[in-house]
C-alpha cells in the first residue's frame, strides 16, 4: 500500500435557500455530469429520522425542536462534511473491505456528530467513492442572565442558564476543523490511511469549483470525441478517394489497352495493305484495302474515342493516302 494515501475532509457551508440543491444532487434527480448512471445503484443514503425525508425536511425538523433558536435569512442552518480518501486506495478492493471502510466511516461519523448528524449519503457512482454527510451547527451554550438591582447591590453574579444556538462558526473554524482532520485520519489508520501535513498551504478545491472543472473536463472530452470522429471521416473520405483513384487508374489502363487491342485488329491489317498494295498494285491489293478500310469504319468512332488527338492525326496520315489510291 503506497504511503501516499491520505484521507480527505472537507466542510461546506449550507443555507437554508440551497437545501433542495444540495438534497437534488445527492440523491441524483438533477444531472451529475461525473457520475456514471450504471453505478447509481450502488449509493446509499442513511438519516437520523424515519422515512424518507428530504434534507430541507430533515433540517427544519431538526431545527424545530428548539422554539427559542432565532433563525435570520441568511443563516448557515447545516454544514455538508465531504468525506472521501486517495483514489488509490479503492483499487482491488473486494467488497467486504469496502463494506468495512463504508461502516467506519458511518460509526465515526455518528460517534463524532451525534444528534447534530442527520443525513449521510454514499455516492459509488464517481471515480472516488465518498460521503456527502448534512451535520447542524447546534451548539449548547451558557449564557448569564442581565443581574437584577438587589445582585448589584450584593455584588452577586447573574444566573446562568443554556440554551441551544446555530454556531456554525464556532463548531467547524480553523482550530476545529484541523482537529476534526486528525480525529478522521486516526479513524482511518486501521485501512492504512494518514492525514496530510499541517499548515502545509495547500487547498481544497470546493465543490462548486469542482463541479466546474469536472464540466470544463467534459467539454473538453466532447470536443476531443468531436475532433476525433471528424478525423475518422476524414480518413475514410481519403480512403474512398484513393480508392476512386485505384478504380480510376484501372479503368486508364484498360481503355489503353482497349485502344491498343482495337489499333492492332483494325488499323494495323490496313497499313500492312496499304505497304502491300504499293508494290504489288493489282485487284487483289486493292481489295484487301478496301475490306480493311471498311473494318476501319466500322471501328472509327470507338478509335476516337479512346486515341488522344494526335494519336488519331498519326492514323489518319496513314489511312488518306489509302482512300486515294481508290478513287
Amino acid at each position: 500500500m503506497s504511503d501516499s494515501q491520505m484521507i480527505c475532509l472537507r466542510v461546506e457551508k449550507i443555507s437554508q435557500y440551497v437545501l433542495e440543491q444540495v438534497y437534488a444532487h445527492n440523491l441524483r434527480l438533477m444531472d451529475v455530469p461525473n457520475a456514471d448512471p450504471n453505478k447509481r445503484e450502488k449509493n446509499r443514503r442513511w438519516t437520523y429520522s424515519t422515512g424518507s425525508k428530504s434534507t430541507k425536511q430533515l433540517v427544519e425538523e431538526r431545527l424545530r425542536e428548539y422554539p427559542e433558536l432565532r433563525i435570520q435569512k441568511n443563516s448557515v442552518v447545516a454544514n455538508e462534511v465531504i468525506l472521501t480518501t486517495s483514489n488509490e486506495f479503492f483499487h482491488n478492493k473486494s467488497d467486504s473491505d469496502l463494506e468495512l471502510w463504508i461502516q467506519a466511516n458511518l460509526d465515526w461519523l455518528k460517534k463524532r456528530f451525534g444528534k447534530n448528524l442527520l443525513e449521510v449519503n454514499y455516492h459509488a457512482d464517481e471515480t472516488s467513492p465518498h460521503f456527502h454527510c448534512i451535520v447542524t451547527g447546534l451548539k449548547e451554550k451558557v449564557k448569564t442572565k442581565r443581574r437584577t438591582k438587589a445582585q448589584i447591590a450584593s455584588n452577586s453574579p447573574g444566573i446562568k442558564y443554556k440554551v441551544m444556538s446555530l454556531c456554525a462558526n464556532e463548531v467547524f473554524n480553523r482550530e476545529s476543523l484541523s482537529k476534526l482532520q486528525c480525529e478522521y485520519a486516526n479513524a482511518m489508520k486501521p485501512f492504512g490511511l494518514k492525514r496530510g501535513l499541517k499548515k502545509s498551504g495547500s487547498k481544497h478545491t470546493t465543490v462548486k469549483e469542482y463541479h466546474a472543472k469536472t464540466a470544463e473536463l467534459t467539454k473538453v472530452k466532447k470536443q476531443l470525441k468531436n475532433t476525433t470522429e471528424s478525423l475518422e471521416i476524414k480518413e475514410k473520405e481519403l480512403l474512398k478517394k484513393s480508392e476512386e483513384i485505384r478504380v480510376a487508374k484501372r479503368k486508364l489502363a484498360y481503355i489503353q489497352q482497349r485502344a491498343k487491342d482495337i489499333l492492332e485488329a483494325c488499323f494495323e491489317p490496313l497499313r500492312r495493305a496499304f505497304e502491300f498494295a504499293s508494290s504489288n498494285l493489282n485487284h487483289q491489293a486493292l481489295r484487301l484495302i478496301s475490306d480493311s478500310l471498311k473494318e476501319y469504319d466500322n471501328n472509327k468512332e470507338e478509335i476516337k474515342r479512346l486515341l488522344p488527338q494526335e494519336r488519331i492525326q498519326e492514323v489518319d496520315g496513314y489511312v488518306m493516302p489509302m482512300r486515294n489510291s481508290l478513287k
